[in-house]
């Protein structure tokens, strides 16, 4: 059987959890995979190439000569890929045993040239508790209710065709490349969980600054295609990273006009951010 996707995988450092995601590849899909790691930083790829063999799992390392961000790793490695279906992976996740089967059920059931997959998070300090996502195409403007980048199962030809993942974002690249794509083409959802997401205090969602340029840059690309009121809520979201980063107090949340209104039509979800980000 011939080689069907490609995972691409982008790292800033060699460790012990990118070896462990290679070997859970390995363990579930064989010689139906080819892998791309892609090294986010100048150095020997033949030293790469030494840390990383595999029996059954064919591993090829690509590296960049300046720290360039993920978007661009994940680009590069979509650009070599040499399958018609590209798979998206962080060096911290885990694959879980029976995703291969469940990718491929879905590409011969729903041609649509992009999946998105459940998957379960993990944090740090709950370690023994896996809390379920299930991508879901509601409220997508509002939120990024699909996943992550090691959601996406999509075909080459699409992905290129939108120009890929957009450098520069600090956080959301994921999201915005989510709301590109649905604006052309079809896509559908996996339910059944396929991967682990470890989150702990160096993701990238933990950072505030991060997560505020990010989400900052998505309402400027994004902003003309929202209803205003989706346009009110990521402007009180953004004004409220701002606070809740700057640690100068609430008070000028309070005094910020959008923000009455968004506290009267999204209690709940105005409770939970004041609450995670206190």
């Amino acid at each position: 059987m011939n080689t069907l996707f490609t995972i691409v995988i982008p790292c800033t450092s060699l460790d012990s959890s990118l070896y462990a995601l290679l070997r859970s590849i390995d363990a579930d899909v064989k010689l139906l995979t080819s892998v791309v790691v892609v090294y986010d930083s100048p150095v020997d790829s033949s030293y790469l190439s030494t840390r990383f063999e595999f029996s059954s799992l064919a591993v090829s390392i690509l590296t960049l000569n300046k720290n360039a961000g993920a978007s661009v790793a994940r680009n590069l490695g979509a650009v070599r890929a040499t399958t018609p279906w590209i798979a998206f992976f962080d060096s911290d996740d885990l694959w879980l045993r029976g995703r291969y089967q469940a990718i491929m059920h879905s590409v011969e059931t729903h041609p649509a040239p992009l999946i998105v997959t459940a998957f379960y998070r993990i944090y740090a300090h709950l370690p023994f508790i896996r809390f379920c996502h299930l991508p879901s195409s509601r409220n997508i403007y509002l939120s990024n209710s699909f996943g992550g980048a090691s959601s996406v199962i999509v075909r080459k030809a699409e992905f290129l065709s939108i120009g890929g993942f957009t450098p520069g974002f600090s956080s959301c690249q994921d999201w915005d490349f989510f709301l590109r794509f649905i604006r052309l083409y079809p896509y559908s959802l996996l339910r059944e969980p396929s991967f682990i997401y470890y989150q702990n205090q160096s993701s990238l969602t933990k950072k505030l600054y991060n997560v505020y340029n990010g989400r900052k840059a998505l309402y400027l690309t994004h902003r003309s295609s929202f209803s205003s009121r989706v346009r009110l809520h990521h402007l009180v979201y953004l004004q409220m990273l701002r606070i809740a980063r700057s640690r100068k107090g609430l008070l000028s949340l309070f005094l910020f006009a959008p923000t009455k209104r968004f506290l009267r039509e999204y209690p709940l979800s105005s409770l939970l951010f004041l609450l995670r980000n206190r």
